[in-house]
């Protein structure tokens, strides 16, 4: 099912029940425009570090 809206009115629909009833009252097809883009930036931990440690000999 699809998401059509109306103003502040939200439906879900299947496409023939969205062409046969819902069009003609005015409802959109959904569309969300709102894009994320996430960026994730690598970060140094004290647990990524190597150790040194003294060699023994």
């Amino acid at each position: 099912m699809n998401k059509y809206i109306k103003g502040n009115k939200e439906i879900y629909a299947t496409d023939k029940a969205y062409e046969v009833l819902y069009k003609e009252q005015g409802y959109k097809p959904f569309e969300d425009k709102k894009e994320e883009t996430i960026e994730v930036k690598p970060t140094k931990t004290r647990s990524s570090r190597k150790k040194e440690t003294p060699q023994e000999g």
